[in-house]
């Protein structure tokens, strides 16, 4: 099984950072040109997590949020809800960007256990972007959980 993993900032006025500057722009041209057709990423499962900043309201977390919708435009098949990272402590889900990747990160190894057992159900085929049905409940259980400690450098 492949997932393709997207964690991806924003910037400046809402911008992608430097190195992602092209990918972006490809992303999006794609989404809406012809040549390109509404399934070329049928077959893609992926997962996007969003860094942002909530101080900066008009422009919070907009590239992951593009990301996710262009990719979804292109037939690709979202496995979870996007996650967002916000490095405003005072508004951030968990208390900093880095516990808001943490909460995120078991949840996605919990999605990928569930995927590798064959088990279905996210996939992100609303019109509107919401990708679960139980999507108030999973928050609900998110915001109760308690946030796991990760003090190791280790990579998953």
């Amino acid at each position: 099984m492949s997932v393709c993993v997207f964690l991806v900032a924003t910037y400046t006025d809402g911008t992608p950072t430097v190195n992602a500057e092209w990918f972006c722009k490809w992303l999006e041209e794609a989404s809406t040109d012809f040549r390109y057709g509404k399934t070329y990423l049928k077959g893609l499962r992926y997962a996007v997590f969003g860094l942002g900043n909530s101080f900066y309201v008009g422009h919070y977390n907009t590239v992951g949020t593009n990301v996710d919708k262009w990719l979804w435009m292109l037939s690709g098949m979202r496995i979870m809800t996007r996650g967002e990272g916000d490095c405003n402590v005072v508004k951030s889900r968990h208390g900093s960007i880095q516990a808001d990747f943490l909460a995120w990160k078991v949840k996605f190894l919990t999605r990928l256990q569930a995927l590798a057992k064959g088990e279905k159900g996210c996939c992100g085929n609303s019109q509107n972007g919401s990708s679960c049905k139980n999507k108030k409940k999973e928050q609900e259980e998110d915001e109760a959980a308690p946030v796991p400690q990760d003090n190791s450098s280790e990579v998953e």
